[in-house]
């Protein structure tokens, strides 16, 4: 990946300097500034601005070109990883179809089931990182936030993570759920995601420490010390992220079930770097997961539910 990075900066560097250089040698060759502030007739000094002003436009053309050329680049490096993440989740509503035992429960082959899902969804959003940092240029976690019921209240627990982000913060969201520590209330951005009312379902952010009203109960997860979840000094920003994308997984109403509507949970991407997400592009990449991702997830949600019934714990 930084080897491609390395070759389209060189390519970029090497347009510019073109660019550059054909300016500097105009100036330098026929003295051009010499020119307008000496004495010149106005067609020859309307005839040297003109040429001027063309190799600067087009100059800044040639620059701009080759920056879309490489933020096109970009994306299309990333769709190879968001085909993969795709192929993750077929395979993981394949298993839950023939894995899922309804016949009579089973605890240790539920546990199995439970733990099996969780990898396959875990493959998924390794690939959805790696999309997103090649589109951003930037480090990218992601994860599968689900809820729970208890006491007539929602929770969110967080279901799966990507494999590096996973294996350091396994045991913070074990310790999340046993202590009931995310009420959905307690996420004002996610909250307003699961209501219906709202149309919106998507929240970007691209720099939360900026954000006036956020507040998350993540805050006081990564900071067990804080009495809030909200922060009241931004320069001890207490959280390992600071750009966040999160679209909801959901089935919405069509036009043969218009009475449908119904939100499972949340996909999150997020980094630890400022302004890297791009509304128009990125948030169409999330939904083409977050959309997939809608059944297989219903289908394990479900399973939990009736294992629940049975008497074993619901995460």
């Amino acid at each position: 990946m930084w080897a491609r990075r390395l070759d389209r900066a060189k390519r970029y560097a090497g347009w510019l300097a073109g660019a550059v250089g054909i300016v500097l040698t105009y100036l330098s060759s026929f003295d051009l500034l010499k020119k307008f502030w000496g004495d010149q007739d106005p067609p020859a000094l309307v005839a040297d601005a003109y040429v001027f002003v063309g190799l600067l436009a087009g100059s800044a053309y040639v620059c701009w070109r080759q920056w879309a050329l490489m933020r096109k680049e970009r994306y299309a490096g990333a769709l190879a990883s968001l085909h993969h993440a795709l192929h993750e989740v077929r395979d993981l509503q394949t298993y839950i179809e023939r894995n899922e035992r309804k016949d009579g429960f089973d605890a240790d082959h539920h546990r199995r089931f439970r733990g099996d899902c969780k990898v396959i969804a875990s493959r998924a959003l390794d690939h959805v990182s790696k999309a997103f940092g090649t589109v951003t240029s930037t480090h990218c976690r992601a994860s599968i936030k689900l809820f729970y019921e208890k006491d007539g209240q929602l929770y969110i627990y967080t279901l799966a993570r990507d494999g590096a982000s996973s294996q350091r913060l396994e045991r913070m969201d074990f310790r999340r759920v046993e202590e009931n520590h995310d009420p959905l209330k307690g996420n004002r951005k996610m909250a307003a995601l699961f209501d219906d009312a709202n149309e919106n379902w998507r929240y970007l952010c691209n720099d939360l420490t900026r954000e006036g009203d956020f507040a998350s109960t993540s805050i006081t997860a990564y900071k067990p010390d804080r009495a809030t979840s909200v922060v009241p000094d931004r320069r001890e920003w207490p959280l390992p992220y600071r750009s966040t994308l999160t679209a909801v997984i959901r089935q919405g109403p069509f036009t043969l079930c218009e009475e449908v509507s119904r939100t499972i949970g949340f996909l999150c991407v997020d980094s630890e770097a400022r302004g890297v997400f791009e509304d128009r592009w990125d948030t169409q990449f999330l939904f083409t997961v977050a959309d997939a991702m809608y059944h297989p997830l219903k289908g394990y949600s479900e399973a939990v539910q009736r294992a629940a019934a049975a008497g074993t714990p619901a995460r």
